[in-house]
């Protein structure tokens, strides 16, 4: 008898331990749901795999579309040049620049993408009707709860309520079109299905014309009370150092890690140093570029990204040298290094992704902003050189991340279904 009692009692035991884990998970399911539901009311559930988003990307220069699937994947995109805006200004201003223009050019862009999708897929849930959220992906001064550009460089616009005015040019609910800061979007892709995917710690600094900085901590987005969370690229690193850009500020590290601070110190030491350097030809015809300059360094063995070789145009024997390079480029990358150190000292990712142009240099480039890494690592652990690691999601990651952005206002997480 008693022997039965207990049987029955591990039974019901285990009854009631699967019931709650089963429970457990409904519930998790049901609040999603709901999320979705209060975050968007007129969201429409549907089976996820027919389910789309659309990312938009504004940069300076252009602007690209992304039709994307419930898991991240790139179905179909399009993209074109600012100023090709001008035929969609409705109010004939001439300005390819201007919010009428810009807004005319995404929509387009956003048909086009959605066309393509159709006819690549050969699938009939390709329509503006079945977009599930829309993205935008922008630089500049953001309100992200509001959907506004309060200001943005290079564009005359202030305070513009742009999620609002794309849905009116899409004829959707303002609901279903979110905003984020481009930096941040370009985060969102890696974590999406990238270098970053199921990963809740992570950071990302893009090196370009300056050095941008997004973070991931625990799941959510760095933004801070006034949305200037991840300016890493204007802590000083160097006091009382370089003058770089308009802030009034010396030494800022992108004075000393970014592609435009590369060519501005490799100009500045042709400059003030007589010896010869086949880079002096570029710089003579106004030519020089970060592309160059690694080239000259001589310390990449690889061959570099087919982006990087297309801005080499130089006219200059590729297999040239230059000691000046070699100087810059080398104390760059260990500036890059320590910019590493610090940023995990303040955030603890679990792992740090490198994108921007200057990565078109490589695994080589890669390696050796390990290595100085390691160099500066504290000996209280081990350094683990892995934690630094390449951007994966290629040129389209602003307008996938973009859509990512979409995808979690409506579900609020990646994992969502």
């Amino acid at each position: 008898m008693s022997s039965l009692s207990n049987n029955s009692l591990v039974c019901i035991t285990g009854a009631v331990a699967v019931g709650f884990v089963v429970g457990t998970l409904w519930k998790s399911y049901f609040q999603r749901i709901v999320y979705a539901l209060k975050k968007n009311p007129n969201h429409q559930l549907r089976k996820e795999e027919d389910a789309i988003y659309v990312g938009i990307d504004l940069g300076g220069t252009t602007i690209g579309v992304a039709v994307v699937n419930s898991v991240g994947n790139k179905l179909a995109s399009a993209a074109a040049a600012i100023s090709d805006g001008n035929q969609y200004n409705t109010n004939n201003n001439g300005n390819p620049r201007s919010v009428d223009s810009v807004v005319g050019l995404m929509c387009a862009l956003v048909h086009e993408a959605l066309n393509l999708a159709r006819v690549e897929n050969n699938s009939v849930h390709m329509s503006i009707d079945n977009v599930v959220a829309f993205g935008i992906g922008a630089p500049g001064l953001l309100n992200i709860s509001k959907g506004t550009i309060q200001a943005i460089a290079n564009f005359e616009w202030t305070d513009v309520h742009i999620t609002n005015i794309v849905a009116k040019r899409l004829q959707v609910d303002t609901a279903r079109v979110y905003l984020e800061n481009d930096a941040n979007a370009a985060i969102l892709a890696e974590l999406w299905t990238g270098a970053g995917k199921e990963k809740k710690n992570v950071l990302m600094l893009t090196l370009g014309t300056g050095v941008g900085c997004a973070i991931m901590s625990s799941g959510h987005l760095l933004r801070g009370c006034s949305g200037d969370a991840g300016e890493v690229g204007h802590t000083i690193i160097v006091p009382n150092g370089r003058v770089h850009g308009t802030t009034g500020v010396r030494g800022i590290f992108e004075a000393y890690a970014s592609a435009t601070a590369v060519v501005a110190r490799v100009d500045e030491e042709l400059q003030s140093c007589p010896i010869p350097s086949p880079l002096r030809q570029l710089q003579a015809a106004g030519t020089l570029t970060c592309a160059a300059i690694f080239q000259y360094s001589g310390l990449f063995k690889e061959q570099l990204s087919e982006e990087f070789r297309e801005q080499l145009n130089t006219g200059v024997a590729t297999d040239a040298k230059c000691s000046i390079a070699k100087k810059i480029v080398g104390q760059t990358i260990q500036y890059i290094g320590i910019g590493c150190i610090n940023v995990c000292r303040c955030y603890d990712p679990e792992i740090v992704i490198i994108t921007g142009g200057m990565t078109g240099a490589g695994n080589s480039f890669l390696n050796a902003i390990r290595d100085a890494y390691c160099e500066h690592h504290w000996n209280i652990t081990a350094p683990n050189r892995n934690r630094i690691v390449l951007a994966s999601c290629g040129t389209d990651a602003g307008a996938v991340g973009a859509a990512a952005a979409g995808f979690l206002g409506t579900h609020g997480t990646f994992d969502f279904l």
